[in-house]
């Protein structure tokens, strides 16, 4: 039942990106340089392509760090995400996933709802279904921006784990396309260095 579920899932958003031309698509993607106040540099590449055929969007990070304490010089760990998903209000997510220092990564299937509130925008997903059986996860995206600034979070919720992963970053433009930003990061997968600060700039590339 479950594989005949991830499949029409699948199949909903392939056939979503098949159905009608690329002419509109908006592709953007930004990098962003933090250290960490657990002594852990990091780099990220976060991209996508909005309004693909059919109200779709495509979305992906990616972030190379280093373990905790040590230094700018070993980047050696990284993780990775891509999410495809619908533009309506309701509808099909699928989400693949890769811990960089492990082997096979995982993809989930589910649902997203965008609901409407004033002055924000928010993205709630319900990732029920995964290939390595590791659980549901419960997922939230927010942002919002004050003129030069912009506050924008996450956290995602695991039942198998019941451990929590989450970010808040607020950022202010400080030039063109370049912004300064602080993160709050708590990541219950890493145990006795959970909480942590960083400070970085971000660097969008359009």
């Amino acid at each position: 039942m479950i594989e005949k579920i991830k499949k029409v899932i699948m199949g909903s958003l392939i056939a979503l990106n098949l159905a009608s031309p690329l002419s509109a698509v908006k592709p953007y993607l930004k990098s962003t340089i933090y250290y960490d106040s657990r002594k852990s540099p990091t780099i990220n590449f976060t991209g996508g392509i909005a309004q693909l055929p059919l109200n779709t969007n495509l979305f992906g990070f990616i972030d190379f760090y280093s373990k905790f304490g040590k230094d700018y010089n070993t980047l050696d760990q990284g993780f990775g995400k891509l999410t495809l998903t619908t533009k309506e209000k309701l509808g099909p997510v699928m989400e693949y996933s890769k811990d960089l220092g492990f082997g096979n990564g995982q993809t989930r299937f589910g649902i997203s709802y965008q609901p409407d509130i004033k002055g924000f925008f928010c993205n709630l997903k319900a990732l029920p279904f995964t290939t390595n059986g590791s659980g549901t996860q419960l997922s939230g995206y927010a942002k919002k921006s004050f003129g030069k600034y912009l506050v924008e979070g996450f956290i995602d919720y695991n039942s198998d784990s019941k451990k929590v992963v989450s970010e808040v970053q607020v950022g202010k433009k400080i030039a063109n396309d370049l912004s300064i930003v602080v993160e709050g990061r708590y990541n219950g997968y890493k145990k006795g260095n959970e909480k942590g600060i960083a400070i970085g700039l971000e660097k969008l590339i359009k």
